[in-house]
């Protein structure tokens, strides 16, 4: 599978964020192939409810699968996040990544726009999930556009 995006760990102040499982393929509308412009947005949620497992990486997909309006490939992916101020004995919270793939111009033609969608649908999640926070990173053809953190 062929993606416009960097899918590896993500590292920020908070902690990080590791893959651990296959990529899955939740919804497929662009053609595998290389874009001249794609945007990414991931959005990083725990599993856990007040230290509880409460949620998989089915639910994550579903959720995300029934949100997102318009056209746009959709990959999940299962991991661990290790909070930063965690002690070493803590072990880490089942967790998982949803990626949002589209091509520029479809429907957004600015990144930022593609952005502000992502970051809505991760205010959607943060409260949907019962989360203290999520994490999101959003990509031009790779890079990084933005990053940060979604607190109800």
């Amino acid at each position: 599978m062929i993606v416009g995006a960097r899918l590896g760990p993500f590292r920020t102040p908070r902690g990080t964020w590791t893959p651990e499982g296959p990529i899955l393929d939740v919804r497929r509308t662009n053609p595998v192939k290389r874009w001249p412009r794609t945007f990414a947005g991931r959005l990083f949620i725990g599993f856990n409810v007040d230290r509880v497992p409460t949620w998989t990486i089915d639910h994550l997909s579903a959720f995300v699968e029934r949100e997102w309006a318009g056209g746009a490939s959709i990959i999940a992916q299962q991991g661990l996040w290790r909070d930063a101020d965690a002690p070493a004995a803590e072990p880490r919270e089942d967790s998982g990544q949803v990626v949002i793939l589209v091509e520029q111009g479809k429907p957004f033609a600015t990144v930022e726009d593609f952005a502000q969608a992502v970051i809505t649908l991760g205010e959607k999640a943060v409260t949907r999930f019962r989360q203290k926070s999520i994490l999101f990173q959003i990509q031009d053809r790779g890079q990084e556009f933005d990053a940060g953190e979604i607190i109800p």
